[in-house]
């Protein structure tokens, strides 16, 4: 309770620290530079993250470079798997995408939380493999919101109950699904039991056990 980052950097921050950070950026007279002093004096505080804001024309982009070798954590005796992970099962937040089988379609046949993981998450979150593979770290991008299709992952792992949805008395492994608005083709590579979404709830139709892992950061 006395670190404001909740643990995540090798150094606990005192509570208000990002609101002197918000102190810091609140008299830029535009909202690029106000971002632009947010993302440098958060090097001041913690060195574990860089943030860096790029602007193209009327796109700006933060990205976020991590420098916390997870290789560290797995050594700790007792860890046995560590990953990256966007959002957490039951935690109230995280994002969904509606996804269909047809590239043409005008409707998502089912929606889906969308977990963004590293390889080896099926063994980290304790998942059932029940057809198909793991991720592999050869497959893993990078998000990059200014220009997300040539970043999209190629592959991924979807829920039994989703293959249910989108592929009704079929594997799903080895076939293609798309999430829409012109995104590549995403291949199942491999179809867990279950997991439920953030939300732990039909929030925005569908089963809270319709969830999609990408090989993405």
């Amino acid at each position: 309770l006395d670190d404001e980052a909740l643990g995540w950097f090798g150094r606990r921050l005192p509570w208000g620290s990002y609101g002197m950070l918000a102190r810091a950026s609140i008299s830029a007279p535009t909202l690029q530079l106000a971002v632009s002093r947010w993302c440098r004096h958060h090097g001041l505080i913690a060195d574990d993250i860089t943030l860096t804001l790029t602007v193209q024309g009327e796109t700006a982009e933060i990205a976020i470079a991590e420098h916390r070798d997870l290789g560290r954590l797995r050594a700790i005796p007792g860890v046995q798997s560590a990953v990256y992970l966007n959002q957490f099962p039951l935690s109230q937040s995280g994002s969904n995408s509606g996804f269909q089988v047809d590239p043409d379609a005008t409707e998502s046949a089912a929606q889906a939380a969308v977990y963004r993981a590293d390889a080896g998450v099926v063994r980290t979150l304790g998942l059932q493999l029940v057809s198909g593979r793991d991720l592999r770290e050869d497959e893993q991008t990078v998000l990059r919101w200014a220009d997300p299709a040539s970043h999209y992952p190629r592959v991924v792992l979807i829920t039994r109950s989703l293959e249910a949805a989108l592929f009704p008395g079929q594997s799903a492994v080895g076939q293609r699904i798309y999430a829409g608005g012109g995104t590549p083709p995403l291949e199942v590579v491999g179809v867990v039991d279950a997991l439920v979404s953030p939300w732990g709830r039909v929030s925005w139709g569908g089963s809270p056990d319709h969830s999609v892992i990408a090989p993405q950061r």
